[in-house]
């Protein structure tokens, strides 16, 4: 994990290890890495300000095929406009990307379609809490939590 700590961003340090997670921070803000025990092939990046760093990293550690990207995230939008948004940006409407609906729950959205696939869900607790995972689509998935985590 010193990815992190010394190739991407200079300042970065970690500040916390714990079992399956690791947390950096630097004056711009925070970064934390964690790993599910139940799933070891799972690693989530959750960063509110390293956007470009974390998509590089999570690329270095997905394998070569059929590995999925996970991103979290927490936005002050309530989750109905996050799964709106959701499937106007990754949905077959005129502005979207051309996916279709694969599955839908009250809490989520799955897409599937040019050889991916992009799941969101979300779950509110004051804050909503974003689950993004991606495989083939991790470029937009990432640019979609980017969107839903900004300002109006």
């Amino acid at each position: 994990m010193r990815y992190f700590g010394t190739e991407a961003v200079p300042d970065m340090a970690l500040v916390l290890r714990e079992p399956g997670r690791l947390l950096f921070s630097d004056p711009s803000g925070d970064l934390a890495v964690r790993v599910d025990a139940g799933q070891p092939n799972t690693v989530s990046v959750i960063t509110s300000h390293w956007h470009a760093q974390a998509q590089e990293f999570l690329k270095r550690q997905v394998e070569a095929e059929g590995g999925v990207i996970h991103y979290e995230a927490v936005s002050e939008r309530p989750p109905g406009e996050i799964l709106q948004h959701a499937r106007e940006y990754f949905g077959q409407g005129a502005q979207g990307l051309g996916l279709a609906v694969s599955a839908e729950q009250p809490q989520s959205v799955e897409f599937s379609g040019g050889g991916g696939q992009v799941t969101v869900a979300v779950r509110s607790n004051g804050q909503a809490s974003i689950h993004v995972s991606a495989r083939e689509w991790d470029y937009h998935a990432e640019q979609f939590v980017r969107q839903v985590t900004s300002e109006h």
